[in-house]
């Protein structure tokens, strides 16, 4: 709970026909979506920091036979949006020590359906991760930002992420911490 989830979907063209990609296979570009589940029924859209906030000017990528793409991506903080019957309404994707499931799909592309499903077990954290899990469930922009470091971060943001960093220098979030630091020195404009 509480901890970046890093993630990798892979598209690859099993047919014997090229494939015309209408848009590039990135969440950025509001293209590749990240379905979550609770019960492996009722799938509800993850709404990342950035998310779809691109617009899309570039020709489409025509992927050949047995060719694939990549794309990775960090899951942690959700957009929330109350009322959503297709989205997640709360400001974390995991937020709960349980079993998910999850299927990444690309929105309006056919004839390409949703992945296979993946199932993820999320652990209750202890000790320091604990800690940190309980600040950033009172404060959720800490969480926004430690996913999305950005140079135009909220003021005292920083500071926040930086103290954690200091604080807890063993948690599981330290890489993390240490990564979102090093962006916002370097002046990451996302």
């Amino acid at each position: 709970m509480g901890e970046p989830v890093k993630l990798k979907a892979t598209l690859m063209n099993a047919s014997t026909k090229p494939l015309d990609l209408l848009a590039l296979m990135a969440p950025r570009f509001g293209s590749l979506m990240l379905g979550i589940s609770d019960d492996n029924r009722t799938f509800k859209n993850y709404l990342g920091p950035d998310w779809g906030v691109a617009d899309v000017d570039a020709k489409p990528k025509r992927l050949q036979p047995g060719q694939q793409i990549d794309q990775e991506f960090t899951v942690l903080w959700n957009h929330p949006t109350p009322g959503g019957r297709d989205t997640l309404v709360g400001d974390f994707a995991f937020p709960e020590a349980m079993t998910y499931w999850l299927r990444v799909q690309l929105a309006d592309q056919e004839p390409v359906g949703a992945s296979n499903i993946v199932q993820i077990s999320v652990a209750r954290p202890s000790g320091d991760n604990a800690a940190i899990w309980e600040i950033m469930k009172a404060d959720p922009q800490i969480a926004y930002y430690l996913q999305n470091p950005r140079s135009d971060i909220e003021p005292g943001y920083k500071s926040k992420l930086e103290s954690l960093r200091n604080q807890y220098p063993n948690s599981t979030y330290a890489p993390y911490l240490r990564e979102a630091m090093e962006k916002l020195a370097g002046g990451n404009r996302r």
